[in-house]
C-alpha cells in the first residue's frame, strides 16, 4: 500500500469519524463508501439494507475466472458502518459533528480498512485467485444488518455473479497491542438476548403499604435470584452471564408504584444453555409472583447468536497472519456479541481481533463504547494487509 493511499484513508476515517449515524441510517459512511468504488471502477450494489453495499472484484487471470465460474467460489471481506447513539466527549479536530451519534466502536475503522483493501486488491486483479466480494454492512448494534444482506443475496449468486464459501471480518481490539492478533476456533464470541420483566400489582400510598401490592419489594427479591441462576444451575465448566442493567418504578416519593420492570441481558456460548437460562428466568418470575401476590410477565427479545470460527479456515488465517507477520496471541472467548454470527450460520467464516494499544496513545488507550473512543489508525495498514492476504490466500 502507498503512502499516498495511506494518506487517503486516514483522512476517509478521520471523516467518517465525524459524521456518524446509527443503525440504518449511515448514509454518510454509505455514500462514501459508493463514490470510493465508483472511482475505481469497482462494480457494486447500494441500498442493501437500506444503507448496506455490497462490491465483487474479479479475477483478471482467464484461467482463474474460467474456473470461478464452474466452482462458484469467492470470499467475502466485511466491515461495519453504524456509530452508537451516544454523545462524544473528545475534543478531536474531527470530532462527531451529529448530536447523539459516535463512532465508539471503531467502525470507522473498520469500514476504511475495507475500502483499503478494495483498493488494493482492485489494483492487483491478475494476482487474485479467487473472487472477492467486500460486504460494508449497516446497523450491527443492536439492528442485525447481517440478517439484510443475506437476506438481499449477497452470500449467493444473486448478487455480484457467485456465490460465497468463506466470510472473513476484523474488529479493532483495544486491551491487546497493536500487531498483535486474536483468532480462535469455534465459539469466539457470545450469543446474546434480552429480557424484560414486567411487574403488575395494585398500587397505593407508600403510608399504607397494607392495602398495595409493594412490587418494589418483589422486583429486589427477584433480581437476588435471577442472581443465582449462573451460580447454582450452569455448570461452572459453562461460562455465561446473566446481568440486570435497569429497574424502572416508581417516580414519587410516597406513591407504591402499580408496575415495576427490570431490564438485563443473557450470554452464552452454546444453545442449550440459553435453553436452561430463560427456563430459569420464567420459573423465577412464576415463584416470585406467587410469593408476592403479583403477575410478572417475561419477554426475551431474541439478539445475536455464538459467533462461531470455522476451524480449518481459521487454521488458513492463521497461517496467513504468521507469514504477513502479525503476532498471535491467545485469549478466552469474549462475553460480547457480534451479528457477523449470522454469516458464520451459512458458510465457515472467521472474526478476528486485531489489537488497537499502543503506547504512545498513553490516556487514549480506552475500552470500546466509550465516549472518548477513538479508532487507532495504526491499525489502518495492518488491516488492509490481512484483508488483502486472506483474499489472495496466502501471506502475501
Amino acid at each position: 500500500m502507498t503512502n499516498d493511499l495511506l494518506n487517503t484513508l486516514t483522512e476517509i476515517r478521520h471523516d467518517l469519524h465525524a459524521h456518524p449515524q446509527i443503525a440504518f441510517q449511515e448514509t454518510y459512511a454509505s455514500e462514501c463508501v459508493q463514490s470510493f468504488l465508483a472511482e475505481r471502477d469497482i462494480p457494486f450494489v447500494a441500498g442493501i439494507g437500506k444503507t448496506g453495499v455490497v462490491g465483487w472484484i474479479s479475477p483478471t487471470n482467464d484461467e482463474v475466472a474460467t474456473h470461478d465460474q464452474t466452482s462458484g467460489g469467492g470470499v467475502a471481506l466485511r466491515a461495519d458502518m453504524d456509530a452508537l447513539p451516544m454523545q462524544e466527549q473528545t475534543d478531536l479536530p474531527y470530532r462527531s459533528q451529529f448530536d447523539g451519534a459516535m463512532h465508539a466502536c471503531g467502525h470507522d475503522g473498520h469500514t476504511t480498512m475495507l475500502l483499503g483493501a478494495a483498493a488494493v486488491l482492485n489494483e492487483q486483479r491478475d494476482k487474485l485467485t479467487q473472487p472477492v466480494k467486500l460486504f460494508f454492512q449497516p446497523a450491527e448494534e443492536n439492528g442485525g444488518g447481517a440478517t439484510r444482506l443475506i437476506g438481499a443475496g449477497a452470500l449467493t449468486e444473486q448478487i455480484g455473479g457467485f456465490a460465497v464459501t468463506n466470510v472473513f471480518g476484523i474488529h479493532n481490539w483495544p486491551s491487546v497491542a497493536v500487531g498483535d492478533l486474536l483468532i480462535g476456533q469455534g465459539p469466539v464470541l457470545a450469543g446474546t438476548d434480552l429480557f424484560t420483566l414486567t411487574l403488575c400489582g395494585t398500587g397505593g400510598h407508600a403510608a399504607m403499604p397494607q392495602f398495595a401490592c409493594d412490587l418494589n419489594i418483589a422486583a429486589s427479591a427477584l433480581m437476588q435470584a435471577l442472581n443465582t441462576i449462573i451460580s447454582r444451575n450452569v455448570p461452572p465448566h459453562e461460562a455465561a452471564v446473566l446481568s440486570v442493567a435497569g429497574l424502572e418504578g416508581g417516580k414519587a416519593h410516597n406513591v407504591l408504584p402499580g408496575e415495576v420492570k427490570l431490564l438485563g441481558t443473557i450470554r452464552y456460548f452454546n444453545q442449550s444453555i440459553r435453553e436452561q437460562l430463560i427456563d430459569r428466568i420464567n420459573q423465577c418470575c412464576d415463584g416470585m409472583g406467587t410469593a408476592y401476590g403479583c403477575a410478572i410477565t417475561c419477554n426475551i427479545e431474541d439478539g445475536y447468536p455464538p459467533t462461531v470460527n470455522d476451524a480449518a479456515f481459521a487454521d488458513e488465517v492463521s497461517t496467513i497472519a504468521t507469514n504477513i507477520g502479525l503476532n498471535q496471541v491467545t485469549h478466552p472467548p469474549a462475553t460480547v456479541s457480534e451479528d457477523f454470527a449470522f454469516y458464520a450460520q451459512h458458510v465457515p467464516s472467521v472474526f478476528v481481533g486485531l489489537g488497537a494499544d499502543s503506547p504512545d496513545r498513553e490516556d487514549e488507550n480506552l475500552p470500546l463504547h466509550h465516549d472518548r473512543y477513538d479508532f487507532n489508525d495504526a491499525l489502518i495498514p495492518l488491516g488492509v494487509k490481512l484483508m488483502c492476504a486472506v483474499a489472495f490466500g496466502e501471506g502475501g
